[in-house]
């Protein structure tokens, strides 16, 4: 009978000679009497090289039992490899593998891929810590909703832009580190995109879960935690010229106040702080747009749909231009924030 590897996790980069290397992480089957002590799975990394793709996919049965895909958790894609390789070739590949699910995240690596596939880690394997990791958008606002395998290719398929979870390792550590901007009329990675910037256009699109706003009151820090945001982009065309309007409402306490003369029931004291955060969250967001429509001219965060679905007409005259019409387009910015809670001091 034959015996059968269960995938993890999988990592594509691309060589100094121009070759395609993939990394498998692969699951060895034990029973209760021969796992480890440590009670973490025992895995083997199996590598495979080839001219492209298929060829590497195909090398790894010269040397392992057959590969079963079903339970891979994370498809992990090196920098070198998304700059310079069409992306949307490497993953169609295994879309049209019918074991590959296309839940499993697709996750941009700083660097190679295979570094992070490797890394030894505490209590789990790498491919398992970094699918939990990718998850923690509920408590930090700064790490982007992961991108599954199927949407990723959707989005190519349609040729809109997107952002896609970026990790770094350091010093034997896997970190989340910011997005990747994937050019879908290129088909390869654009550049990236820091962490605070995720955090700041979760804002704008609402699906922040979760995050903390550092900022001052007379110099001394305060942080503002989010419990709660709602977003409305509504674009709009005036003499010809499309701009947007982007209303934030968040609400929140205060988790760290480092004054000890603020008075948390005073009204004053409440809308100080209420500005302070609102002029905070519009400067980061600011800057988060200027970095996409400035430095990389490109919309990943797909405002383009807005105007579709308001303008049908002018999104069918400007969509092929749209990227160029996004980098000199104006954002206004509404941001209303209410603080609830102060702590352990007091609701409002």
């Amino acid at each position: 009978m034959q015996r059968i590897s269960f995938v993890s996790g999988l990592a594509l980069d691309e060589r100094e000679d121009k070759k395609i290397e993939l990394i498998y992480q692969i699951l060895l089957p034990q029973s209760s009497m021969d796992s480890n002590s440590t009670g973490i799975p025992q895995t083997i990394i199996v590598q495979s090289v080839g001219k492209n793709l298929l060829e590497a996919v195909s090398n790894v049965a010269l040397k392992e039992d057959r590969i079963y895909s079903e339970h891979l958790k994370v498809f992990l894609i090196g920098e070198n490899l998304a700059k310079h390789r069409n992306i949307k070739g490497l993953i169609n590949h295994f879309i049209r593998d019918d074991e590959v699910r296309r839940s499993s995240y697709v996750i941009l690596t700083k660097g190679k891929a295979s570094m992070a596939i490797k890394m030894p880690v505490k209590k789990k394997i790498a491919s398992e810590k970094i699918f939990d990791i990718s998850r923690n958008e509920i408590y930090n606002g700064k790490i982007l909703t992961p991108m599954r395998l199927g949407k990723a290719s959707e989005y190519l398929q349609a040729k809109t832009s997107f952002l896609i979870q970026a990790l770094r390792t350091n010093k034997g550590e896997i970190i989340y580190d910011g997005a990747g901007i994937i050019d879908a009329k290129k088909q390869r990675l654009k550049g990236f995109i820091s962490p605070k910037d995720v955090q700041s256009i979760q804002w704008l699109k609402g699906e922040t879960k979760g995050g903390v706003i550092p900022s001052k009151i007379d110099k001394k820090p305060l942080t503002y935690e989010i419990l709660s945001l709602n977003s409305k982009v509504n674009p709009e065309i005036k003499d010809g010229r499309l701009s947007f309007n982007i209303f934030i409402k968040a609400k929140g306490k205060i988790s760290e106040d480092w004054d000890p003369h603020e008075n948390s029931f005073g009204k004053p004291y409440s809308h100080q702080v209420q500005e302070v955060i609102e002029k905070r969250m519009e400067k980061d967001m600011r800057h988060a747009m200027n970095t996409l429509q400035k430095k990389y001219k490109i919309d990943p965060i797909q405002l383009g749909s807005y105007v579709h679905n308001k303008y049908p007409n002018y999104w069918k005259n400007h969509k092929k231009n749209w990227d160029e019409i996004f980098s000199q387009t104006s954002i206004n910015y509404f941001v209303q924030v209410k603080v609830t809670n102060f702590g352990t001091k007091g609701y409002q």
